[in-house]
């Protein structure tokens, strides 16, 4: 899913995310659904950035987003709570207009 937000100034960024259920890696699913949102953005010609947020423990998604030409922008340490405990959150852009 890549959702835009209805303000002018924000209008170019979208943010991703993907869920793939268990059971279902490593059959290409998550390439093929990133590949999907990432030709419509190009398609809208109104979207110029794409974010995401990805656990920082996440190596595969990392090195899917990376492949895809993500970038590394920030780091919130403890920023995702799971069963009591705290991941770090990595958030990664594509910039679609350079």
């Amino acid at each position: 899913m890549c959702i835009g937000s209805d303000r002018s100034r924000l209008s170019h960024v979208g943010q991703l995310g993907i869920s793939v259920r268990q059971g279902w890696s490593s059959r290409g699913v998550s390439s093929a659904l990133l590949t999907a949102v990432l030709n419509w953005a190009r398609r809208s010609k109104q979207l110029t950035h794409i974010h995401l947020r990805v656990r920082a423990d996440n190596e595969r998604a990392i090195l899917l987003y990376e492949r895809f030409g993500f970038e590394h922008e920030g780091r919130l340490r403890g920023s995702f709570r799971v069963d009591g405990h705290s991941f770090d959150e990595l958030q990664m852009a594509l910039l679609l207009d350079g």
